[in-house]
Formats: C-alpha cells, sequence, structure tokens
C-alpha cells in the first residue's frame, strides 16, 4: 500500500511542476493576446468605418 501511495504521490508531485510550467507559458501567451487584441480591435473598426 506505502509502495502505491508513493507512486501516487510522484505522480501528482510530475502534475504539480508540469502545471507550474504550462502556468507561466499560459500567463505569458495571455499577455501577449491582451496586448495585440486592442491593435486588432483598432485595425477592424478602421476597416470597417471605411466601407
Amino acid at each position: 500500500m506505502e509502495a502505491k501511495i508513493s507512486y501516487l504521490h510522484e505522480g501528482v508531485k510530475g502534475l504539480s511542476e508540469a502545471f507550474k510550467s504550462f502556468e507561466e507559458d499560459i500567463t505569458e501567451f495571455m499577455a501577449f493576446t491582451a496586448e495585440n487584441y486592442a491593435d486588432h480591435e483598432k485595425r477592424i473598426s478602421n476597416l470597417e468605418k471605411r466601407r
């Protein structure tokens, strides 16, 4: 039973470490998206006004 719990603990620990990496990547992506979203919306608005 202890071996199974140890194995489960190691698996959860690995998942936690992987999530930290994912969290950094997704945070960076979200910041990039937020920075470019306003510019994108402005360009679309300008294109619509030209019609």
